[in-house]
């Protein structure tokens, strides 16, 4: 499945609930460490289908 990065976050955790966000909008959503992150901690990608982006960004808090 190609994907697309959405936003990258600091822990698994984070993760976890923008990905379960944007599960209950029918959104599918993965995520993985990033190249500075660890198989056991650190920053993480949360992925989209290219053609849901636009759809998962309406759903995140805009950054101030």
């Amino acid at each position: 499945m190609t994907t697309s990065v959405l936003t990258t976050v600091s822990t698994e955790q984070e993760a976890e609930m923008i990905c379960g966000l944007l599960r209950s909008a029918d959104i599918v959503c993965d995520h993985r460490t990033t190249q500075s992150g660890t198989k056991f901690g650190g920053a993480r990608e949360v992925l989209v289908r290219p053609e849901d982006l636009e759809d998962a960004r309406s759903l995140l808090p805009q950054a101030e």
